[in-house]
């Protein structure tokens, strides 16, 4: 049982931690335009675009709650998803949308 215990803990390690350096998060969110959300899962290669408002958290995010979702992204696509503002920044009186991102995204 505390070898169980001891090995959930070194996996839980290895799977926060890359190189010990930088965290690997498995749900990434960005804003898409000022209501868009895109939230990528890496570890199925999916993107959820969704409603700020209904959903906050990248937790709850599921396709049934989503406006579109994309599996399999390209290259281009998750190139174009890390190109996108941060999530604080939908609240700013300046918002600018990546239109160029945007197509990408939405091919």
């Amino acid at each position: 049982m505390h070898f169980l215990v001891a090995f959930s803990k070194v996996m839980c390690y290895i799977n926060l931690y890359n190189n010990k350096t930088e965290v690997v998060h498995m749900l990434k969110q960005k804003a898409l335009t000022k209501q868009l959300t895109a939230t990528l899962c890496t570890t199925t290669n999916t993107l959820f675009i969704h409603n700020n408002k209904t959903v906050q958290k990248a937790a709850n995010v599921y396709t049934a709650n989503s406006k579109k979702v994309i599996h399999n992204l390209t290259v281009q696509q998750q190139t174009a998803f890390n190109s996108l503002q941060n999530m604080f920044m939908q609240k700013a009186k300046n918002f600018v949308v990546n239109t160029l991102a945007m197509q990408t995204l939405l091919k």
